[in-house]
């Protein structure tokens, strides 16, 4: 079985901040669901762990990323 590419790992974990992003925004901290990230993220529920512990983890790294300064370079 085929290992999963760097990249690879790396668009999956923005798809699916991306899609926790829009879930929080939707329905808040609580409202929100893993089942509801992972399907608009495209991808099995299951991913979502290989890459955050909790909801809790996943709301923190959307936090982070939004945090981040950004670049005009």
């Amino acid at each position: 079985m085929p290992r999963v590419s760097e990249a690879t790992k790396v668009e999956h974990r923005q798809r699916l901040l991306d899609a926790a992003a829009a879930e929080f925004a939707a329905k808040g901290l609580d409202g929100a669901r893993i089942d509801d990230i992972s399907v608009a993220a495209g991808l099995a529920k299951g991913t979502i762990y290989n890459y955050f512990d909790s909801k809790v983890d996943v709301f923190r790294a959307v936090i982070e990323e939004w945090s981040r300064p950004v670049s005009y370079t």
